[in-house]
């Protein structure tokens, strides 16, 4: 009796690991994530790309959102080489007193919290991308899956047909393998994750000045226009505490009709729950009523939100990374705070939308 309980507890204490093999395994919610896995797949065919998040997706989370973020000089310099024909500017105002006023006036904005300061300098407008059709959506979908990662281990392969380098551990019991790993979430979750950090001890250098936070991102649209302007809009949480901002702006409408507005706003997610969060959107929606006349002469059609964390550079460090691209060829990055290859300090300041752009033209030019 007591041999057969005794065996009965070895089995109960053995968890069965399940394991598969992709060569390429793209982990990331955003859109250079989806761009990237459907590339991969186009090129090397389906059964050789698994697309990992941590969160189900919709063709709507992965398509690009505003306020621009093409703003300081190196942005916009890399903008006007890439993109000449772009010329449209966003410039950023804050609401007070019944009206809104120019950063650069007498008057004073409620205090700016953290991810905030970044969207007060002058903008330039996003070149327009086409987004994803629902059918190309349903196709890419067939390469994803919701997985919530434990650990990240290197590993070296001798086998000719499974090169793995590269083992995602999972809650649920599984390992999946790949030989490339491409990275398209934030590189401190990498950091987080991987379990040898003393081989990557060069990735909190590259973001030594940042801040975790979490991204609150709103959207409205209205039956009919709203505003024809172009510039970014501050609109306080409150008039009397240091609570932030919502960032936002409206996007032309073409041939009348609906308009669309993006706000986004920063905020410490240890100090907020769901409740709160909901509140906060309503605040906005009252603030859009009340500013926009929005009851009286036009109404909300349709409204989106989501969340996601981020971390806010200041500063990037990527000569500091360098040796990551040479010790470890098989782990790519792709993403707003992607690191770039670079030989030199000019790239540096490069940030947000830009940055994800140069990361994405130095990854399509690999020979993977």
């Amino acid at each position: 009796m007591y041999k057969a309980k005794l065996q009965g507890l070895k089995k109960s204490s053995l968890v069965e690991q399940k394991r598969s093999f992709s060569k390429y395994i793209v982990f990331g919610s955003g859109v250079e994530s989806c761009i990237v896995a459907q590339d991969l797949a186009r090129k090397h065919g389906e059964l050789s790309v698994c697309w990992l998040t941590e969160t189900e997706l919709s063709s709507r989370a992965v398509t690009r959102t505003f306020p621009t973020s093409v703003r300081g000089d190196a942005n916009v310099l890399l903008l006007q080489e890439k993109f000449p024909d772009i010329t449209d500017i966003s410039q950023a105002l804050f609401y007070k007193d019944m009206k809104f006023r120019s950063f650069t006036g007498r008057s004073k904005p409620m205090p700016l919290l953290g991810g905030e300061t970044f969207y007060t300098q002058t903008g330039v407008m996003l070149p327009q991308e086409k987004s994803f059709s629902d059918e190309e959506f349903a196709h890419l979908l067939k390469l994803h899956k919701i997985v919530h990662i434990e650990k990240i281990v290197k590993v070296s392969s001798f086998d000719l047909l499974e090169k793995s380098e590269w083992e995602l551990h999972t809650a649920n019991h599984e390992v999946i393998s790949c030989q490339y790993l491409i990275w398209g979430d934030e590189p401190l979750s990498f950091h987080h994750l991987i379990e040898d950090k003393a081989d990557f001890g060069e990735i909190p250098n590259f973001l030594a000045e940042s801040e975790s936070l979490s991204q609150l991102y709103v959207s409205f649209t209205t039956k009919s226009e709203v505003i024809k302007s172009l510039d970014t809009f501050f609109i306080p949480l409150s008039l009397t505490h240091s609570e932030g901002h919502f960032i936002g702006q409206f996007l032309p409408v073409e041939n009348g009709g609906e308009q669309k507005m993006d706000f986004i706003h920063f905020f410490d997610e240890s100090k907020y729950n769901e409740d709160e969060i909901i509140k906060k959107i309503k605040s906005l929606k009252r603030s859009l009523q009340k500013i926009y006349d929005l009851d009286k002469y036009n109404s909300f059609l349709t409204e989106y939100y989501s969340l996601r964390k981020i971390d806010v550079a200041v500063a990037y460090n990527d000569l500091v990374i360098q040796p990551l691209f040479q010790k470890f060829p098989t782990l790519l990055w792709v993403g707003e705070n992607a690191p770039l290859q670079i030989d030199n300090e000019s790239y540096c300041n490069i940030s947000h939308y830009m940055r994800a752009v140069e990361g994405m033209t130095q990854f399509q030019k690999l020979d993977i």
